[in-house]
């Protein structure tokens, strides 16, 4: 990891694309306001919202697999055989 030290209204360029300014300091709470510049292509994302979405498309993913495994099984009632069923129970099947 790349560690920079930058002052308010300091910014970095990465890639020659994206630019990222410090905008203000909070000197009381220790929050610190980025303002990113990058063509509209890339996507931008907190990292907690990237988290996010990623364990939500992760889940998607699982379910989608396991429903295609159920398809696959083709799972579905038991056959009942009537002529086995009748001997079981001493009747005379169905014609």
């Amino acid at each position: 990891m790349l560690v920079l030290s930058r002052k308010s209204q300091e910014s970095v360029i990465i890639n020659s694309d994206i630019v990222v300014t410090v905008l203000e300091v909070d000197k009381k709470t220790g929050a610190v306001r980025l303002g990113i510049d990058a063509p509209r292509s890339y996507r931008v994302l907190r990292e907690e919202v990237f988290r996010q979405i990623e364990a939500e498309n992760m889940k998607a993913v699982a379910s989608q697999s396991a429903l295609e495994l159920l398809s696959h099984l083709q799972i579905g009632p038991p056959k009942i055989n009537k002529e086995k069923n009748a001997q079981q129970h001493n009747e005379l099947p169905d014609e």
